[in-house]
């Protein structure tokens, strides 16, 4: 495990590939990773299973934990009072290949070719941005404080943007990619495209920057339910 402290407030705990792989387990007859006393994560130990759609070079790649850590160092948000574990999967969650964040759990997928910097960076600045979401803003999704997120972004058509749209669409999607954009660091900016092409670069919104840092400076971290 390697633990970061930023000056900036945030606290981040990582493990390692070779830490999960240690605690690999059979689970009702499944592999899994006990990622503690009480839960498993149940994975896709064979690159050749009917699952794994695109086999790469023909195993699996996890982040390397030296390039997360760069990219935690590369947080340039000046306020992010929180706690974050990130897991640095060996194996593809079953059932949920991609990286994904619940709570302030993040936990990053192997993918099948190896894993730069560049890519390490942009993916680990999105999955912290939805860990932002989920201390800072209410989980109530016609909150004030969400609904004033919409008006500045422009995303307040809900036939447009919900959460049954596709991803590029989907608000909590792109609030990460604001988050990703504006408070990433050079490494994850990406010339500051977000995934959905309609629309602009955050940096260019009037005011989206000081509504995170105000959101942050103002609001009170919120309960988030963790894995099962």
């Amino acid at each position: 495990m390697v633990r970061i402290a930023l000056a900036n407030g945030l606290s981040v705990t990582i493990y390692s590939p070779g830490y999960l792989r240690n605690r690999l387990t059979m689970v009702d007859g499944d592999p899994a990773i006990q990622i503690d006393d009480s839960r498993a994560l149940w994975v896709v130990t064979d690159i050749q299973d009917s699952s794994i759609v695109h086999k790469g070079d023909g195993r699996f790649h996890p982040f390397r934990t030296d390039y997360v850590v760069r990219a935690i160092h590369g947080l340039q948000h000046q306020q992010l009072n929180m706690s974050v574990s990130i897991y640095l999967l060996p194996y593809p969650r079953r059932g949920g290949w991609s990286s994904a964040t619940v709570g302030t759990e993040i936990f990053l997928g192997p993918h099948v070719l190896p894993v730069d910097q560049a890519t390490t960076s942009y993916i680990v600045a999105h999955e912290i941005g939805h860990a932002f979401h989920n201390v800072f803003l209410s989980e109530d999704d016609e909150s004030e404080e969400w609904e004033a997120y919409r008006h500045i972004r422009g995303i307040v058509d809900p036939l447009k943007f919900s959460a049954s749209s596709p991803p590029a669409y989907r608000p909590k999607e792109i609030f990460a990619e604001d988050f990703r954009v504006l408070f990433g660091g050079p490494e994850a900016y990406f010339g500051g495209c977000v995934e959905n092409p309609e629309l602009q670069n955050p940096q260019l919104i009037a005011s989206l920057g000081m509504y995170f840092l105000d959101v942050a400076a103002k609001s009170e971290p919120h309960p988030f339910r963790r894995a099962s």
